[in-house]
Formats: structure tokens, C-alpha cells, sequence
């Protein structure tokens, strides 16, 4: 499912929990109930459980994010392996977005 409103990921400091590669992973969104409620109560709107969340950037910052989601009860940590195959996906879509908008 494309969700295309994602503007949370720009308050509250936020981003500051993606890594310098632009890599967030919740293994358990209970994370954020405390320090970032509005995301966390979007994210349980819509029965994600676990999240992997990737940037997607052009040369004047950020243009996006891919975000694969568990939906249900049963969360996911997430595997350096799911982590580095899902980066390359987003890297595929962000390539597809870039052209689309240039």
C-alpha cells in the first residue's frame, strides 16, 4: 500500500533517527509512544507493528521514503540481510522517483 503523506517524518526531530545512510529501523513502533505519540498513533492507525524506513534523497535532500511495514500483532526485528536487500529495493525506487520528477 503507497501511503503519500508521510510529513511526520520532518517534526519533532525525527529524522535524527535515520543513520547516514538514511536507514530507520523499529523493530517495535512502542518506541515512538512515548517521545513521537502523533507518529506512533498514526502507525498503530494503520496496524504497522514493525517498520523499516528509507530515505530517499536527490541533491537538495529529501524527495521521500520507502517504508516496509509489518501490519498485524506479530512484530519483525529486522536482519542486517532484510535491512541491506530492502536498501537496495528503496535505492530502485528512489532511481524510478528521481527520474520521474527531473
Amino acid at each position: 500500500k503507497i501511503i503519500q503523506n508521510a510529513e511526520y517524518i520532518y517534526t519533532n526531530d525525527y529524522l535524527k533517527y535515520f543513520d547516514e545512510n538514511g536507514i530507520n529501523v523499529l523493530n517495535n513502533i512502542e518506541e515512538l509512544s512515548y517521545k513521537f505519540e502523533s507518529i506512533y498513533n498514526i502507525m498503530q492507525e494503520r496496524r504497522v507493528c514493525s517498520t523499516l524506513q528509507i530515505l530517499i534523497r536527490d541533491r537538495d535532500g529529501i524527495i521521500g521514503m520507502v517504508s516496509f511495514d509489518v501490519i498485524g500483532l506479530h512484530r519483525r526485528k529486522w536482519s542486517e540481510l532484510d535491512i541491506s536487500l530492502l536498501y537496495l529495493e528503496a535505492g530502485i525506487i528512489g532511481d524510478a522517483i528521481r527520474k520521474e520528477i527531473s
